[in-house]
């Protein structure tokens, strides 16, 4: 029997604006060992460079101060899978919070050595993700 593939891409949708999500997103972070290392201004960005306007998005650089250095110890691969990168989306009334699964990019870089940590930090994210859900 084939293996079922997995989705590249997690997503949920919260009822608050993208910077409540993002306040939201922080204290959950904090909570379970990661931290936010950059916020892109995606909208304000594009509108600046291009003058064209592409609604509401903001890019979070997020990281797990652990796993980083699990990653970087183990292989040399480690550090171009980090940081972990979340997208927010304004989709009418609600923001949409994208993460691209670390088991997908592990598998895509071809290092065997980093799957366990992926799989951990794909685990935890996908619960600090769900906690939008349950606060709509």
């Amino acid at each position: 029997m084939a293996e079922a593939e997995e989705p590249a891409e997690f997503s949920v949708s919260s009822g608050k604006t993208i910077p409540e999500t993002v306040a939201f997103l922080a204290e959950r972070m904090a909570r379970n060992g990661y931290g936010i290392l950059g916020t892109i201004d995606v909208q304000k960005t594009l509108k600046e460079k291009t003058g064209k306007d592409v609604g509401g998005m903001t890019v979070l650089d997020v990281c797990s101060p652990a796993h980083a250095l699990e990653a970087i110890e183990k292989s040399d691969t480690g550090p171009l899978l980090l940081p972990c990168r979340l997208t927010l989306q304004q989709d009418g009334a609600k923001t949409k919070v994208s993460l691209l699964s670390p088991k997908l990019l592990v598998k895509m870089v071809g290092d065997t050595s980093l799957e366990n940590m992926a799989s951990a930090v794909e685990s935890e994210l996908r619960m600090i993700l769900s906690g939008l859900e349950e606060e709509v």
